[in-house]
């Protein structure tokens, strides 16, 4: 009876230490808030496959989702795409808008947010197309920030025409991107 009680005392307190780290959650430093959803109807049909995880490439996040790192929080305000004329053939220019926000304890850039356009393909374009004053308010990439401080602009990508892809946003050097949905 005592060697019973032992045995189950051990598969008691290993089922914790399981349960105790499958709720340990992701390592990721970057952090993702979504804006609020819609309840979609219940289904009735068999059961829907899992999702993959929101911000990813295979379920990207909505435009205007939140995204926060070790010293910076970008948003994706919005997209524009077919924004004014000049794109080589079989391209398009895209005007993102977005607010970077340092959140680190001494000062930073609005250079070290890093958004790109990722095709259906896979390819990131990450060189902005046009850095002139044709862009209208222009995110000043150079400005200094302090704690809390935030700046709002626009940037320009020349990306493919056709099917949409996502944006990959990165709220500072380090850390692995958010996906975003295009719209």
């Amino acid at each position: 009876a005592v060697a019973m009680k032992k045995t189950i005392a051990l598969i008691a307190a290993g089922a914790a230490i399981v349960l105790a780290l499958t709720a340990c959650g992701s390592t990721s430093e970057d952090a993702v808030s979504a804006p609020p959803a819609k309840e979609a109807p219940a289904e009735t049909s068999a059961p829907a496959e899992p999702t993959a995880e929101v911000g990813t490439r295979e379920n990207p996040a909505p435009l205007g989702t939140l995204v926060e790192g070790r010293e910076y929080s970008t948003v994706i305000n919005s997209a524009q795409f077919g924004w004014g004329s000049g794109a080589a053939p079989g391209n398009q220019y895209v005007l993102v808008n977005l607010t970077v926000t340092y959140t680190g304890t001494d000062s930073g850039s609005p250079l070290f947010a890093g958004v790109s356009y990722v095709t259906p393909d896979g390819v990131g374009i990450d060189k902005v197309a046009v850095l002139t004053s044709t862009v209208p308010e222009q995110l000043d990439y150079f400005a200094t920030l302090y704690t809390g401080a935030a700046v709002t602009g626009n940037i320009v990508l020349e990306v493919p025409e056709g099917e949409l892809g996502t944006f990959a946003l990165n709220p500072g050097l380090f850390g692995d991107p958010t996906f975003i949905a295009a719209q």
